[in-house]
């Protein structure tokens, strides 16, 4: 990444939808943190991602996003999915 960073400034990292889990999904954000401070680098902050990964493991989105470094976010596109706190 930091390679990277040299031609390309302004590098980033984007969260997935995740449709199956190898460990607990409720610490990705911890995970995505991590990647970004260790790398130096920015995070694209997908919204539609997080939603859907919360709603296939019935996290909370709202304690999915709090838990994200929201100093690292450089970009994050939000289609329309009708967003409002989870009730799991």
């Amino acid at each position: 990444m930091r390679r990277l960073a040299a031609i390309v400034p302004d590098v980033a990292v984007e969260n997935q939808a995740a449709l199956f889990a190898l460990g607990d999904p409720s610490e990705e954000p911890e995970f995505i943190n991590a990647v970004c401070h260790a790398a130096d680098c920015g995070l694209l902050l997908d919204l539609h991602n997080a939603f859907t990964t919360c709603r296939n493991f019935g996290a909370s989105l709202d304690e999915w996003i709090a838990a994200i470094d929201l100093t690292r976010v450089v970009d994050s596109p939000a289609p329309e999915i009708g967003w409002q706190p989870m009730q799991v």
